[in-house]
């Protein structure tokens, strides 16, 4: 039985509360979840080119306050614990997944040069690869795709706090479909940028962001997460 992938997702929490949104349904069944943080404060911003590749997993997710959940879409957090492809919030703590160096190196830096691609199509400044926020990204991809929640790590966490201030996530598409996680980023990340302005992960894409740092998670059964934070 053919897998559909889902579509990306964004999620937004404003002054720390969780505002209700909208969802928008695009071609492949792409679930938006949209999440925006406000207010926060903001933690050191380790730029460079390099950075610590997360465990598998993709997410994303467009700034636009307000988002229904809707079909698919999960709001919780990860699950306490030590099993591997868990994480809990808040960075270092028990359960929390911090994943080896090497680790899809090449494909975070894909996401990173993919993003950028369509920013130069506006004549936008491109984004660093930012450590900090890849090795948020990377935790959020991996607890979610244990939760199968897409942002519940985001949310949960608002961001860090502090850390991301927007995220996109593709939640969940077949690797068996797909055959590859460049294939798998480059299809979510041109569908989240043909919604055009106004669509969340759009501007999220698009948007007054200095840094980005991505996060892949690809459970047993193929199903891969990705997720794009930026701040």
């Amino acid at each position: 039985m053919k897998r559909e992938a889902r579509l990306p997702c964004v999620a937004a929490v404003a002054g720390g509360v969780l505002a209700p949104g909208r969802m928008r349904i695009l071609p492949l069944s792409l679930l938006v979840v949209i999440v925006t943080l406000a207010g926060c404060g903001g933690a050191d911003d380790d730029v460079s080119n390099g950075g610590t590749a997360p465990a598998k997993d993709l997410t994303g997710g467009a700034v636009d306050p307000g988002a229904d959940p809707g079909p698919g879409a999960g709001g919780g957090g990860s699950n306490p614990g030590s099993t591997p492809g868990e994480a809990t919030p808040g960075g270092g703590g028990p359960g929390a997944v911090t994943p080896p160096a090497a680790q899809y190196d090449a494909e975070l830096q894909h996401c990173v040069d993919a993003i950028n691609g369509y920013r130069k199509t506006k004549s936008l400044p491109a984004l660093a690869r930012s450590t900090a926020l890849e090795s948020f990204s990377g935790k959020a991809a991996a607890s979610d795709a244990s939760t199968k929640k897409p942002h519940g790590y985001f949310i949960q966490t608002k961001g860090g706090p502090g850390i991301s201030t927007a995220q996109n996530e593709i939640p969940g598409w077949p690797m068996a479909q797909y055959k590859s996680l460049v294939s798998i980023l480059d299809a979510g990340t041109k569908m989240m940028w043909n919604e055009g302005p106004g669509g969340g992960h759009y501007e999220a894409i698009a948007g007054k962001y200095s840094s980005v740092g991505c996060g892949i998670h690809v459970n047993a059964d193929g199903s891969t997460w990705i997720t794009q934070d930026f701040r």
